[in-house]
């Protein structure tokens, strides 16, 4: 699981089904999987790369500042 990222995503794909899992760590601190629907699979996808572009330009931002 990535250190910048509360998820992590899997697709199983077997007899031609495919399932979709996430991986995430519960309040206590269990690494816990569970299945999920398409849809919810790929929103939170996109919301994880889009979280992870906004952390990018953050330190891009605070980096500049700091240089000045």
């Amino acid at each position: 699981m990535d250190n910048n990222d509360d998820y992590s995503y899997r697709i199983e794909s077997k007899n031609g089904i495919e399932r979709y899992y996430v991986s995430f760590v519960n309040t206590n601190k269990e690494l816990t999987e569970t299945e999920v629907p398409q849809d919810t699979f790929l929103a939170l996808q996109e919301f994880s790369r889009k979280r992870e572009s906004i952390s990018r330009s953050d330190r891009r931002h605070i980096e500049r500042s700091e240089q000045s």
